[in-house]
């Protein structure tokens, strides 16, 4: 029974291995999620085909069908607005929270033997 320790990689081995693979680290992008959101408001079908239909209303001269559409189209992104708000921090704690709890493994450290 073999009861040597085993050798790590050697350096050469070692600066193979990130130019094939990348370094062992974790990228973490930062999250626009008003602006996601906003863009998801936006280039929802539903919405364009409201938009749609507000102009429709008033390129055929029925502006009051086109100003209480424009108005609810207006109020409906404030209130979506506003919930966003609302919602943001919440899930930005949450988010923050999840990437500590992924980085408390990742900056346990360990002996790595090199030849």
């Amino acid at each position: 029974m073999d009861t040597s320790a085993p050798r790590g990689l050697s350096e050469d081995q070692v600066l193979q291995s990130r130019m094939d693979h990348g370094s062992n680290a974790l990228v973490l992008e930062e999250d626009r999620v008003f602006w996601n959101t906003l863009k998801g408001v936006v280039t929802e079908p539903m919405f364009l085909l409201l938009v749609a239909a507000c102009t429709i209303y008033f390129i055929t001269g029925a502006y009051k069908e086109g100003t209480i559409m424009a108005i609810s189209l207006i109020f409906g992104i404030f209130v979506s607005t506003m919930l966003t708000l609302v919602i943001i921090p919440v899930l930005y704690y949450m988010a923050r929270r999840h990437e500590g709890a992924q980085e408390t493994p990742a900056s346990a450290t360990a002996a790595i033997p090199r030849s």
